[in-house]
């Protein structure tokens, strides 16, 4: 497998699956989703000689939530409305890249886990010869990113960890407090 680097041109999502958190295919649930949004909490900073800016407060993260589109309902995926209980989706899948030196296709693993829980089930739309269109919401408490099996984010909102590309933001806040 190349480095995902600089060598090389990521060029499409070649293909992926979603699995829930004991590891099982989950078939039909999606074909296409959007990745949630990390946003980081900032303050508005202002004082004697300083006009007002806004200060980003590092390791911190506003609420995340990940929508994960589904064809139709169905019960495997009720077992996430237990909301006494955290649910994981794991999306694995297949960046295809070209090497920039010899021009030849190859493919890096991808990985995109969340890790919360379910806060909105829409069922919805019935009509004939159509699916459903539902969704679910999850309320994530983590998350982490992996090009080519490296953890490029990880964020964990319960134990105050933020590692970007494999460095822990947070560590020497986490030693203070």
């Amino acid at each position: 497998m190349p480095k995902y680097d600089s060598s090389i041109i990521p060029e499409v999502l070649n293909d992926f699956n979603a699995y829930d958190g004991d590891g099982d295919k989950m078939i039909g649930v999606t074909n296409d989703m959007t990745l949630a949004d990390i946003v980081s909490k900032t303050v508005e900073m202002e004082g004697a000689g300083l006009s007002p800016i806004e200060v980003v407060v590092v390791g911190m993260y506003n609420s995340i939530t990940q929508e994960i589109p589904l064809n139709t309902p169905y019960s495997q995926l009720m077992k996430y409305l237990d909301t006494t209980k955290n649910c994981t989706i794991n999306i694995r899948g297949a960046i295809q890249v070209e090497n920039r030196g010899t021009g030849e296709t190859d493919m890096v693993q991808f990985r995109y886990m969340v890790n919360g829980k379910v806060k909105q089930l829409s069922p919805g739309n019935v009509k004939r010869g159509e699916s459903f269109g539902s969704k679910i919401s999850v309320a994530v408490r983590r998350l982490l990113m992996e090009l080519d099996g490296d953890s490029v984010i990880e964020i964990d909102k319960l134990n105050n960890k933020a590692v970007i590309n494999g460095k822990d933001i947070t560590s020497k806040i986490r030693k203070m407090c």
